[in-house]
């Protein structure tokens, strides 16, 4: 009867270890995963920073988001009017941008979209209008919805880093918008720049309609060429003088609006501590006057400051240096 019983305890010991193990291997798959979906975000911002810098239009968010996540990527107004669609170019657009007019459930959908900083929300499918199950992200400037981007669920589901890559190109797409305003005389930031009937681009193609230039495109379209490099100096002149310190907290700050301004995802793009990208963002403070972490005007001056650099190709000359 003893050794029954010892042996009972040692089975039942050994159930509870397979157990304990068990779930260990299924913290460790899930850890796995989310470092992974962690890596491939932080890839994702990182080329959406480039699109930025170099000075992309919304072709460019919309191709980039797509190659990035595999699916197709829309990026579209208000009024439902598609100005981006990844892939298809200009059919896609027109196809998709019907489906959603005729659709009233999408229609209402995008309408019940949060605010500014919102996370996208899965809806759908819509088979009345021939779509897919839909993630949509707002697309905000200043207190107005200007539009949303839209990323359609093919054979694998919707998943976290969707949600994430549909959150970043909103918000780039945001910058750029707004960046247009500005750089357009007698609008206000909110997106009132870019008409309601330009053409409209599938990914990658060039265009030189307003819509299809970057911000820095059109500032030095619209602007005298000193007016542009006032810019520059006025915001970054101080990192430029700087060669020795100026080339890494250039690319810092590249990061850090790739990001969206997240110091944790700013230093495991650049594998450098958080401690170092606040260092370092300080630095911008002290040498250039730039509240980067507090002040949106800011942001968007050195985000245009930037693209003039990148459009000229002193950003690169600047970093070999």
């Amino acid at each position: 009867r003893d050794i029954s019983v010892a042996f009972a305890d040692l089975a039942a010991m050994a159930i509870a270890q397979a157990r304990a193990t068990d779930g260990m291997r299924q913290t460790l798959r899930k850890a796995v995963r989310r470092n992974e979906i962690l890596r491939r975000g932080a890839a994702i911002d990182e080329t959406l920073a480039e699109v930025a810098v170099r000075g992309g239009g919304l072709a460019d968010l919309a191709s980039a988001t797509s190659a990035a996540v595999r699916r197709p990527v829309a990026i579209c107004d208000a009024g439902h009017r598609c100005r981006a669609a990844v892939p298809g170019g200009e059919d896609a657009v027109r196809q998709l941008s019907t489906a959603a007019q005729q659709s009233q459930a999408f229609r209402d959908a995008v309408a019940g979209l949060g605010g500014p900083g919102s996370v996208p929300v899965a809806t759908g499918p819509f088979p009345e209008a021939g779509l897919p199950r839909q993630l949509l992200a707002p697309i905000w400037i200043a207190d107005r919805r200007w539009g949303y981007v839209a990323l359609a669920e093919g054979e694998v589901r919707l998943g976290p880093l969707d949600a994430h890559a549909a959150r970043h190109t909103a918000r780039h797409a945001a910058l750029l918008l707004a960046a247009v305003d500005r750089a357009t005389p007698g609008h206000a930031g909110s997106g009132a720049a870019w008409p309601a009937h330009a053409p409209v681009r599938g990914g990658g193609s060039r265009g030189a309609v307003a819509p299809e230039l970057g911000a820095a495109q059109l500032l030095v379209a619209r602007a005298d060429p000193a007016d542009a490099e006032r810019l520059v100096q006025d915001t970054l002149g101080p990192l430029l003088a700087d060669h020795r310190t100026g080339a890494d907290l250039l690319r810092t700050l590249v990061a850090f609006f790739g990001t969206c301004q997240s110091v944790r995802d700013v230093s495991r793009a650049l594998g450098v501590h958080e401690n170092t990208v606040r260092y370092r963002l300080g630095r911008v403070r002290e040498l250039a006057g730039l509240d980067v972490l507090g002040s949106a005007s800011d942001q968007l001056s050195v985000q245009l400051a930037l693209q003039v650099l990148q459009l000229r190709g002193d950003l690169e000359a600047f970093r070999a240096s």
